[in-house]
């Protein structure tokens, strides 16, 4: 992803490059799953798409605020999960995080958000904050033990098929 600036910052111009998420793809096929298997190794959090497909992290409420806005706005999104959990033991799945699958935000209008006041929060901290989702994350593994004996490619179908994702992913 790549930000420039943000209003409080004396630098802004406004220039809304903020909001154009998507650079062209930085890793291959096969780094990407190099990648998203060795973050399965080391956290069991699973990674459904390219890393240079995501954009911004999503909250559920910040996901269910924004296709709000979408339906109110007549503007088509696309919001995807970015980080999930699989628990075979009790064949759930636990989505962590979403990410607005587009390469420039779809309620930027003319150079502005038109959702200002429901961004999300992502968009308000930046360049200044740091967002608390990381922190969010490290809670609910601390807190919820997920337990998940199966291999990474394993859990990717699992993942995949509980949430009937037909997209191209890993």
């Amino acid at each position: 992803m790549r930000f420039a600036c943000n209003k409080t910052d004396p630098k802004c111009k406004q220039c809304a490059e903020c909001c154009k998420f998507r650079d062209k793809p930085f890793l291959t096929d096969d780094e990407n799953h190099d990648l998203s298997e060795a973050m399965f190794k080391k956290s069991k959090i699973i990674y459904l798409f390219p890393f240079s497909r995501y954009t911004i992290s999503l909250t559920e409420h910040e996901k269910a605020t924004l296709e709000q806005k979408a339906k109110e706005l007549n503007i088509t999104i696309k919001i995807l999960p970015k980080k999930t959990f699989y628990n075979s033991d009790s064949n759930e799945v636990f989505i962590l995080d979403y990410f607005l699958d587009h390469d420039v935000c779809p309620f930027l209008e003319d150079g502005k958000c038109s959702i200002y006041d429901f961004r999300p929060e992502i968009c308000k901290l930046f360049p200044h904050g740091a967002s608390t989702m990381k922190k969010d994350v490290d809670d609910y593994l601390d807190n919820n033990k997920t337990y998940n004996n199966l291999t990474f490619e394993e859990s990717v179908k699992k993942v995949k098929e509980k949430l009937n994702l037909q997209s191209k992913s890993i």
